[in-house]
């Protein structure tokens, strides 16, 4: 509708008294504007939805460059591949792209039992790397589900420690504010498990880790502990369950970070 035309519609609403022909005008410019806005919701609702771009497809090679780039990008320096380091970033690589070559490949080097419908448990010491790992596999997820519409990558990340404060900040109130880490279709990755303390006395980590698996909820885990002292911190219930719901995955050698 004109500028003009609305703006003396607008003139003759505010009148009280209009002379037959300003209302005979008034309501011409009424019917106008109905007939403008017909059409811009006829045009809105009638475009076409915005094109989806393709999702390509999840070869090992797509996983590994772009965790290369994410990693470089969040570390500001360039990614070595070493003996330390290379089997763990294939097997990553290969998992994240849900290549079956990950469930054949290093099964005979570990002896351990991998699949793809398990999680992870990345464990080594302090420096290795491995938060900066899932990181960078993080954002890879993140960036690809916002681009193409597809959560095959996506997957939350959560620190122990501020699992911990938040129960402890909203007081217990039978530990519903926890209860969102319980289960869930999108995977949640837990970030250096066994840095974290109990909340009072319950062992916050432990009930959540059960919970998942009664769920079978798909977890990835970063931690500095092994499974001896997996079983110290959170019982034998819960290592018991780990071959269950995890691919254990050691990492050996110097700091990524150094």
């Amino acid at each position: 509708m004109e500028a003009k035309q609305e703006k003396r519609r607008a003139y003759l609403k505010k009148q009280i008294y209009l002379t037959d022909i300003e209302k005979s005008e008034l309501s011409n410019l009424d019917e106008l504007k109905a007939e403008y806005i017909r059409e811009v919701n006829e045009r809105f609702t009638n475009q076409p939805p915005a094109e989806v771009k393709k999702a390509p497809e999840l070869t090992v090679e797509f996983v590994g460059y772009w965790f290369r780039k994410f990693w470089e990008f969040q570390n500001k320096k360039e990614l070595i591949i070493n003996d330390n380091n290379r089997d763990v970033i294939n097997m990553l690589c290969l998992y994240f792209a849900r290549d079956k070559r990950f469930e054949t490949e290093f099964e005979s080097k570990t002896g351990l039992d991998f699949s793809l419908n398990k999680g992870i448990f990345l464990t080594g010491f302090v420096g290795t790397g491995k938060s900066s790992m899932f990181e960078a596999f993080r954002l890879l997820g993140e960036n690809y589900s916002k681009e193409f519409q597809n959560l095959s990558l996506f997957f939350w990340k959560h620190n122990c420690k501020q699992i911990v404060s938040e129960y402890m900040e909203k007081g217990n109130d039978e530990g519903k504010n926890i209860k969102k880490y319980f289960k869930g279709s999108v995977p949640i990755y837990f970030d250096d498990l066994g840095t974290e303390q109990n909340a009072w006395d319950v062992n916050i980590m432990q009930n959540i880790i059960e919970a998942r698996y009664d769920s079978n909820a798909r977890t990835f885990i970063t931690s500095n502990l092994g499974l001896k002292t997996i079983e110290e911190k959170y019982g034998k219930r819960v290592s018991d369950r780990f071959n269950e719901m995890f691919n254990i995955i050691p990492i050996n050698g110097e700091s990524f970070r150094k």
